[in-house]
């Protein structure tokens, strides 16, 4: 209570930033901290911008929520807060974090649904609702469908010319791992396919080793330890 709210953003500032920086590097133990940072600054108002939401924090705290399985309290977060947020972004906010939601709680189909009758207009949003799309079509094992997709992805990105070279190149990249595994896996589930594995192992360690060069590296790794966990 002693601080001014400049004083009090500014801290945060530097905590959240620094969580996250952790968290991008691979330690996971900081994703906790900056979920409680996030609730500490909602609580105390300090997510919000001349009286709105931020679109941001309000999808890095649905992120994040999802991320530590919290749930209950991510859903009643994304409903609870849908009216904070900017009249002209909260139906792309809301939808795609639904979205979201849905599919970390293996709910595809209500994913599904959100993703093709809701029209995105930002292009953060495109590029994540269409990376989700991915990500259902790869779990439901939908191989010629998520083939078309990323394809159909790959090249999107590369005619779109508002789409950083820096962002196209971590949308690349994830495609390209994706592609890998979703065929590594086939050959596994096949036949234990040995050599399989073992390039499995070496497309982990790339992802391990150029993280900042990826869009989403923790779910690309997650699916590898899947994968792997399958073959024990």
């Amino acid at each position: 209570k002693a601080f001014s709210r400049e004083d009090l953003e500014t801290m945060y500032g530097f905590c959240t930033f620094y969580c996250i920086d952790k968290i991008n590097k691979g330690d996971s133990d900081y994703l906790k901290v900056l979920f409680d940072l996030y609730r500490d600054m909602l609580t105390q108002g300090l997510l919000y911008e001349q009286g709105v939401l931020s679109e941001w924090r309000y999808k890095n705290l649905v992120t994040v929520g999802i991320r530590l399985k919290e749930y209950e309290w991510t859903e009643r977060f994304i409903h609870d807060y849908k009216d904070a947020l900017e009249k002209r972004v909260q139906q792309n906010a809301f939808k795609y974090n639904l979205a979201n939601f849905y599919y970390s709680v293996r709910r595809h189909e209500d994913a599904l649904e959100i993703l093709n009758n809701v029209r995105f207009t930002d292009l953060v949003y495109i590029l994540d609702a269409r990376t989700l799309m991915l990500k259902i079509f790869y779990d439901l094992d939908e191989e010629e469908t998520l083939n078309y997709q990323l394809d159909a992805f790959k090249s999107y990105i590369n005619r779109n010319k508002n789409i950083s070279d820096s962002a196209s190149r971590r949308y690349n990249n994830l495609l390209k791992h994706m592609r890998q595994i979703q065929r590594l896996r086939g050959r596994i589930q096949f036949n234990k396919d040995k050599k399989a594995i073992a390039d499995l192992a070496k497309i982990k360690e790339q992802i391990l080793k150029n993280r900042s060069k990826i869009t989403n590296p923790p779910w690309l790794l997650a699916k590898i330890d899947e994968i792997v966990q399958g073959t024990k």
